[in-house]
């Protein structure tokens, strides 16, 4: 199911809710500041996504943290766009580091 072309679909697959959140709550912010429609849905495993892309749900861009515990988000990504031929999605494999003072 490809989201209308007004709406961006994101989804966020990362196992730390605190990074998920804060991911989250910059695309917010930077939908309230720009007026924007971009939508969000969030994943704590691969597994979880992998399913939910089985139903038919189609994301315009998928930010993927490269240390999810069963599977890494390079081969979550490679997967993504082998089985569902999803080459005009963008994919971000990311690794959120926080510097502690």
């Amino acid at each position: 199911m490809k989201g209308d072309v007004h709406m961006l679909r994101i989804a966020i697959c990362d196992d730390d809710k605190g990074v998920c959140s804060q991911l989250e709550g910059w695309i917010e912010q930077y939908n309230y500041e720009n007026a924007t429609r971009l939508y969000v849905d969030v994943y704590h495993s691969a597994e979880t996504l992998q399913q939910q892309l089985q139903t038919g749900q189609w994301y315009d861009m998928l930010f993927l943290d490269i240390e999810l515990p069963q599977k890494n988000g390079i081969e979550l990504g490679q997967m993504i766009r082998s089985a569902w031929k999803m080459d005009l999605i963008q994919i971000i494999v990311w690794i959120y580091l926080m510097c502690i003072h």
